[in-house]
C-alpha cells in the first residue's frame, strides 16, 4: 500500500525540476517503510539543458540581404527594407489626394499682350495685263500676186494664174504655194512676236520687301499672296484665239500663267487645245480667287498656222477665205489680295514670371501624409491625358494677339523639372 502511494507521487512530479523532486523524494523516503530495501529501484530522470556554444554579438549590418531587398543604412548601423509592387490598403494611395492643389483644379496665367507684326499685301501693286495680237494685215488685198493651179501662156511665156483677195470665185492652190505665200509669212510674224514675249524675264513681286521692317523677325519669308475676288470685282485670267478664214488650223494654241519662288515650277492657269480650225474660236476663262501669287510670275503663249504637204491642193472659198486674219488676246486681272502664306520662325515668349507662379504651387512632397514616421514623397509626376477630369491638367494661354488678317496656329512646348 505504501508502495502504491509512492508510485503515484512519483508520477505526479515526474515533470518537475530535479531540485524540487529531490526534496520531495527525501521527504517521502523519510516517511516510508520498505519491506525489502533490495527491491528499491533508483528512478532515471531526463532533463533538457541548453548550453551556449559561442559567445558573439551580431551587428545589424550583417543581416543585409540585397537579394531580398534588405539594404544597409548610410551609417551601416541599421538596415532598411525596400518594398516593391502595389501597396495594399490600409497603406495604399487610392484615396490619397495626389493632385497638385491649384485653386479650382487648374491654374491660369495670362501672357502679356505682345502683338506679332503682320504684312501689308497692298504694298505691292499688281496692274492688269492685256496681250492682244491681231494679224489681219498679213494678207494682201486687191493685188493679184497669189498663184493658183492654172497654167497660162501669154506672149509665148508660160506662167501660173494669179488671183487676189477678196475672192470673187473659188480658188485652188498647190500646197507648196499655200505654204510659201500664206502660211510662212504668218508663222514668221508669230515667231517674232511670241518668241519675244516668252523670252521675257519673269515679273518679280519683291515679296521679301514686305518683311524687311518687321520687328521681331518672326516671319522668315512670304511664300505667296492669296488673290481675292468677287462678282463685282473679279480676279481672272482669260485667253482668246480666233482663226478667221485660214483653211488650215492653228496648231496647239495655249496660254499659261505660271509662277514659283526659286524657279517657275508652278502652273497656276493652263489654257490649251489641240487645234482651232477655220472660222472657229477657242476662248477660256479662269477665276483666280484663292490662287497664290509667288515671288516670280510669267505669262506664256504660243501657236502656229498649220502647213500642208507641198503636193496637196488647198481650196479657198469666197466669203469664207476672202478675209483671213488671226486674233489672240490674253487678259490678266487682279482685284486685290486677301491674305498671304508665310513661313514663320520660332519665337521665345518671356514667361518667366508666369512659370514662377506655376512652380510655386508644384509642391509634390507636401500633399502626402506621413504614416508613423514613414514619409512618402513624389519625385516626379506625369500629367494625364485620359481617365481623369482634364481640368486637373488645364493650362490656359489667354490674350495672345496677332495683327495678321488670317488665322494662325499657336504651338506651346512646356517642359518642367523639379530639382
Amino acid at each position: 500500500m505504501e508502495r502504491d502511494y509512492l508510485s503515484s507521487l512519483l508520477n505526479l512530479f515526474r515533470k518537475r525540476t530535479s531540485k524540487i523532486f529531490v526534496c520531495l523524494l527525501i521527504f517521502v523516503l523519510s516517511s516510508c517503510d520498505f519491506d525489502s530495501p533490495s527491491k528499491f529501484v533508483v528512478p532515471t530522470w531526463f532533463i533538457d539543458i541548453k548550453l551556449p556554444l559561442v559567445s558573439k554579438s551580431f551587428p545589424m549590418g550583417n543581416l543585409v540581404d540585397t537579394t531580398n531587398f534588405i539594404y544597409p543604412t548610410d551609417d551601416s548601423v541599421g538596415f532598411q527594407l525596400i518594398f516593391k509592387g502595389d501597396i495594399e490598403p490600409p497603406v495604399g494611395t487610392e484615396e490619397t489626394d495626389l493632385y497638385v492643389p491649384f485653386e479650382g483644379g487648374y491654374i491660369e496665367q495670362e501672357i502679356p499682350p505682345d502683338p506679332i507684326a503682320g504684312i501689308d499685301g497692298s504694298a505691292i501693286p499688281i496692274p492688269p495685263v492685256t496681250l492682244p495680237i491681231d494679224l489681219s494685215s498679213l494678207v494682201l488685198y486687191n493685188q493679184s500676186v497669189y498663184p493658183d493651179t492654172q497654167i497660162i501662156t501669154f506672149g509665148g511665156i508660160t506662167d501660173t494664174n494669179r488671183f487676189q483677195f477678196p475672192l470673187t470665185d473659188t480658188v485652188t492652190m498647190f500646197g507648196s504655194a499655200y505654204n510659201s505665200w500664206i502660211v510662212n509669212p504668218v508663222n514668221r510674224v508669230l515667231s517674232a512676236i511670241l518668241d519675244s514675249l516668252n523670252s521675257l524675264e519673269p515679273i518679280s513681286l519683291g515679296l521679301s520687301s514686305l518683311i524687311s521692317d518687321i520687328d521681331p523677325q518672326i516671319i522668315s519669308s512670304v511664300d505667296s499672296l492669296i488673290i481675292s475676288g468677287s462678282n463685282a470685282s473679279p480676279s481672272y485670267f482669260s485667253s482668246y484665239f480666233q482663226n478667221r478664214g485660214y483653211p488650215t488650223s492653228l496648231n496647239n494654241p495655249y496660254a499659261r500663267f505660271i509662277g514659283g519662288n526659286e524657279s517657275l515650277n508652278d502652273t497656276i492657269v493652263d489654257h490649251d487645245t489641240t487645234a482651232v480650225p477655220a472660222n472657229h474660236i477657242f476662248q477660256t476663262y479662269s477665276d483666280l480667287s484663292g490662287e497664290g501669287l509667288t515671288e516670280n510670275l510669267k505669262i506664256t503663249t504660243n501657236f502656229r498656222l498649220e502647213t500642208v504637204h507641198p503636193d496637196s491642193l488647198i481650196t479657198l472659198y469666197p466669203e469664207i477665205s476672202d478675209s483671213m486674219y488671226i486674233k489672240s488676246n490674253l487678259v490678266f486681272n487682279i482685284s486685290g489680295i486677301d491674305s498671304a502664306k508665310v513661313s514663320i520662325d520660332s519665337v521665345n515668349l518671356d514667361l518667366s514670371e508666369q512659370m514662377e507662379a506655376i512652380k510655386s504651387q508644384l509642391s509634390f512632397g507636401s500633399n502626402l501624409p506621413e504614416v508613423e514616421g514613414t514619409t512618402l514623397e513624389i519625385k516626379s509626376a506625369l500629367m494625364e491625358s485620359s481617365g481623369i477630369p482634364l481640368s486637373a491638367n488645364k493650362f490656359t494661354v489667354s490674350n495672345l494677339q496677332s495683327s495678321f488678317p488670317w488665322d494662325m496656329n499657336f504651338y506651346l512646348n512646356m517642359h518642367m523639372i523639379k530639382e
